[in-house]
């Protein structure tokens, strides 16, 4: 009894693992910039230290003073009709000495036609993907949450 629950385990732990690695096609629209300057700096460097505010989208821990009162606003236009909105803020609250960011990042991926099987064409469908994200950041600690809706 013993060998038959190691077996049954053994296959579904390989019928598993053949399904989508790590979910790296989940909410692929994250990994682009949210603004001009990450891209300019590789798209990856998201501890760039600057008095930017749309680098706050990426790395919540780049809120400080110095950003207070500052709005990003982005806009990309990509192949296909895809296009990408980004609108990012940042605010100091002296009473608590902490700053507050927010970030929407919206994807509009256009019309695509819509299909059966067989592939023949039903209609048109509109995609979208947002973001929605509030952070905080003080001297002494800094936070984030991103929450893809």
């Amino acid at each position: 009894m013993k060998r038959f629950f190691t077996i049954i385990f053994s296959l579904c732990f390989f019928i598993g693992n053949t399904q989508t690695i790590g979910g790296s096609s989940a909410y692929n629209f994250l990994n682009l910039s949210a603004t001009p300057l990450l891209t300019a700096a590789g798209g990856v460097n998201t501890s760039y230290k600057t008095n930017e505010v749309g680098l706050t989208a990426n790395n919540p821990a780049l809120l400080s003073p110095d950003i207070h009162s500052q709005l990003g606003l982005s806009f990309n236009s990509f192949l296909a009709g895809t296009k990408t909105y980004s609108v990012t803020g940042a605010c100091k609250y002296n009473r608590w000495n902490t700053t507050f960011g927010g970030h929407i990042y919206f994807v509009d991926y256009g019309s695509i036609p819509q299909t059966d099987a067989a592939g023949n064409v039903n209609g048109n469908f509109h995609p979208v993907d947002y973001v929605v994200q509030i952070s905080g950041a003080r001297d002494t600690w800094s936070g984030g949450n991103m929450v893809p809706l």
